[in-house]
């Protein structure tokens, strides 16, 4: 798929489309309607690190301490 069509199908402009090609840190909302555009939304989870404790976990842990 070229830029120019990418651009289209995502309500993007061809300049954004080409920056995030680039690696220019596109925005949240960019990634997604590209990936979207893409058909590869489900590898957005590779760039949410896991998490060995979770956020609750750790406040509940906190809170016993004190």
């Amino acid at each position: 798929m070229s830029q120019t069509e990418a651009a289209e199908r995502s309500g993007l402009s061809r300049k954004t489309v080409y920056s995030a090609e680039q690696g220019e840190n596109p925005r949240l909302l960019t990634l997604v309607r590209l990936l979207r555009t893409y058909g590869t939304l489900d590898s957005l989870s590779a760039f949410i690190p896991e998490t060995e404790i979770s956020p609750i976990e750790i406040l509940e842990r906190t809170r016993g301490e004190g």
